[in-house]
C-alpha cells in the first residue's frame, strides 16, 4: 500500500507556530466542509470528484460563471465548449493525442476507449 509522507522544517518555534496557525485557518475554509455546512453541494462515493449542486450552491456557481463570461467577453475571449467524454479516435484523427496526455485521461469499457477532457474543470 502506498502512502504519502510529508515533512516540514522550520528555523525557529515562531515560524512553526505561524505554520500551525495557517493550517488551522485553512481547515476552517475547506471547500468540502463549507459546502456541506452551507448546504451548497455534496459529493458521493458513487461519483468520485463530482459535485452534486444544491439550489443555493448552483446559484452561486452560475452567478460567478456569468461574471467570468462578461469579463472574458469584454477582454475579447471567445468561449467554446467540448464534450466531457469522447471516443479516443477523435483525438487520434486530429493528431492531438500526443499533445493532450497531460489534460486527458482515458478509460476502457467493453465497447470502446473513451477520453475524458480534464482541462474544462
Amino acid at each position: 500500500m502506498l502512502q504519502r509522507i510529508y515533512g516540514v522544517a522550520f528555523q525557529n518555534k515562531e515560524k512553526l507556530k505561524a505554520y500551525l496557525h495557517m493550517l488551522e485557518e485553512a481547515a476552517k475554509r475547506d471547500h468540502r466542509k463549507l459546502g456541506r455546512e452551507m448546504d451548497l453541494f455534496h459529493m458521493q462515493e458513487e461519483a468520485p470528484g463530482q459535485v452534486f449542486w444544491h439550489p443555493n450552491g448552483w446559484t452561486v456557481y452560475t452567478t460567478l460563471q456569468d461574471y467570468m463570461r462578461r469579463q472574458q467577453k469584454r477582454d475579447g475571449y471567445v468561449e467554446v465548449n467540448t464534450p466531457q467524454v469522447v471516443d479516443r479516435k477523435l483525438w487520434e484523427a486530429r493528431d492531438t493525442g500526443r499533445n493532450t496526455r497531460s489534460t486527458c485521461s482515458s478509460s476502457r469499457s467493453t465497447r470502446s476507449t473513451r477520453a475524458r477532457n480534464r482541462s474544462t474543470r
